[in-house]
């Protein structure tokens, strides 16, 4: 009761629209914001209050929960993504709303850090094609989505059981096949966050213990840019091999 006096109340001590924002974040940890609106807006407005507040929504519970965090991460990513149409200050205050965003998510969620987050994440979105190759079918048309050894996308086309250079015109407009081929871009992307991800992590120095290293390792886009890197313990300095154990050259 004394809680919903203050919000009441908050327009009065405030300046100008500060107490919208207060209440926004508010709303949002008390789980009386809905997600799709939010979404909606964020990508409508260039809403970056919304961006900080959503991910500071509680987490869907049960089954729901992983689609409900890689909702909330994809809507922070292309957001960010998007931001390069703009000038350097904004583009600079979209990111920082991201950052807050994703760090909020994270707390929320439960991980240790916002990139131990997004690894989850990029996991989870990935998590049909480490178990081989996709397929979407249209008529007499075949077109299968795999990751080679160096972790990039590749699509196969075939008709009538021959192989294809490309799409046929006609199967572009099916929308399974239309989904497959968009997520190439997707996966390109995705590679890039994650290299970038990398990078930022061997700048700050994080430290990984055996069964991130193993998760991480499972991740096919991700696994083939580890395996490159040079990773040390307290005794021993190499490359990662099965299982995540270190060995040399």
């Amino acid at each position: 009761d004394g809680w919903r006096r203050i919000y009441a109340a908050a327009r009065f001590a405030s300046g100008s629209a500060g107490h919208i924002r207060v209440q926004l974040y508010a709303d949002a940890m008390m789980g009386r914001t809905e997600i799709p609106a939010l979404i909606e807006r964020i990508k409508k407005k260039r809403y970056q209050d919304g961006v900080r507040a959503l991910g500071l929504i509680p987490v869907a519970r049960g089954k729901g929960r992983q689609k409900d965090l890689l909702t909330r991460y994809e809507t922070m990513q292309e957001f960010l993504r998007t931001r390069k149409q703009f000038g350097a200050q904004r583009q600079e205050s979209e990111q920082r709303a991201v950052e807050i965003g994703m760090e909020n998510l994270a707390r929320t969620a439960g991980y240790g850090d916002p990139v131990r987050l997004q690894w989850a994440m990029e996991q989870q979105s990935i998590a049909d094609l480490a178990k081989g190759p996709v397929r979407a079918h249209a008529d007499d048309v075949t077109v299968t989505l795999t990751i080679n050894e160096g972790g990039r996308p590749l699509i196969a086309v075939e008709k009538a059981g021959k192989p294809r250079k490309s799409v046929p015109p006609k199967a572009k407009k099916n929308a399974d096949v239309k989904e497959l081929t968009e997520r190439v871009t997707t996966l390109r992307r995705q590679a890039s966050r994650m290299r970038l991800s990398l990078e930022e992590a061997m700048c700050r120095g994080d430290r990984f213990n055996g069964k991130e290293l193993r998760d991480l390792l499972r991740h096919p886009v991700l696994a083939p840019m580890l395996r490159t890197l040079v990773f040390t313990n307290d005794s021993q300095t190499g490359f990662l091999g099965e299982g995540g154990t270190l060995c040399g050259v």
